[in-house]
């Protein structure tokens, strides 16, 4: 199966998201809308393929539980939007204390669940860092590990735009800076790795 884990933002600030993605939408020719049901904004923590063995329900209980328990803070800072090859448009996350912790909880207990194809390697690699590479090798995932980088994805393109990239980060100049977490989500896998349905969540 596969599946992803993630940290969603407080409603208003998820609706602002999406709406902010509706704005450049045409202009960007994403190929994906943000909604609410489908496509939900979202920060992956991990996100690959998991064996049969493995139970995310009982991982998503033990991740709330450690949060819980470390008395983390839920807050996350956004800096700007940023493009990554091949046509990805990100809203970068400053990293934190807080993110940190969770991603490497998550990567410590899913590690000997996940299925690592033999061709992962033979994928178009131009471009990545030594850090993503190894995440790659070692997990099938891009931003794992060292190379963890917090994000919300935007929408993806075929090409960098710069006059595109400019004005969505004058635009975003304006809004939101920051957000509380509101809840833990495992979501099932879409397209170019799309928050495409939940199938479950807690509230924190």
């Amino acid at each position: 199966m596969k599946i992803g884990f993630a940290l969603i933002p407080q409603d208003c600030i998820v609706e602002q998201i999406i709406n902010f993605e509706k704005r450049f939408h045409d202009s960007g020719d994403f190929s994906h809308s943000l909604g609410t049901e489908s496509n939900l904004p979202h920060i992956t923590l991990f996100q690959g393929e998991m064996n049969e063995m493995f139970d995310y329900v009982a991982m998503a209980d033990s991740l709330s539980k450690f949060f819980i328990e470390q008395e983390l803070s839920p807050i996350v800072n956004f800096s700007k939007i940023v493009y990554v090859e091949k046509g990805w448009y990100f809203l970068m996350c400053d990293s934190s204390d807080f993110l940190l912790s969770m991603h490497n909880f998550v990567l410590r207990h899913i590690e000997p669940y996940i299925v690592l194809p033999q061709d992962r390697m033979e994928r178009n690699i131009a471009g990545l860092t030594k850090n993503q590479y190894e995440a790659i090798l070692r997990y099938n995932y891009r931003y794992a590990a060292e190379a963890f980088c917090p994000h919300i994805t935007i929408g993806r393109s075929t090409q960098k735009d710069t006059l595109l990239l400019k004005n969505m980060n004058e635009d975003f100049s304006k809004m939101f800076k920051s957000s509380m977490i509101s809840k833990i989500t495992v979501y099932k896998m879409g397209q170019n790795g799309t928050h495409e349905s939940t199938l479950y969540e807690i509230k924190i």
